[in-house]
């Protein structure tokens, strides 16, 4: 696993949300924030700013 994934998954632990509270808060499918987390896919540019 990638540093960056890593990371994500450590950032969404660190403020308390869990893949499916993830995905809702940024208006996404679960299994959409899983493949983000596995590497499979990345956000889409749009998306990112949402991380914040």
């Amino acid at each position: 696993m990638t540093a960056r994934r890593t990371s994500l998954i450590r950032r969404r632990k660190a403020v308390d949300h869990s893949q499916e509270s993830l995905a809702a808060a940024l208006q996404v499918a679960v299994s959409t924030v899983a493949q983000w987390e596995r590497g499979e896919s990345d956000p889409r540019p749009w998306q990112r700013p949402h991380f914040a």
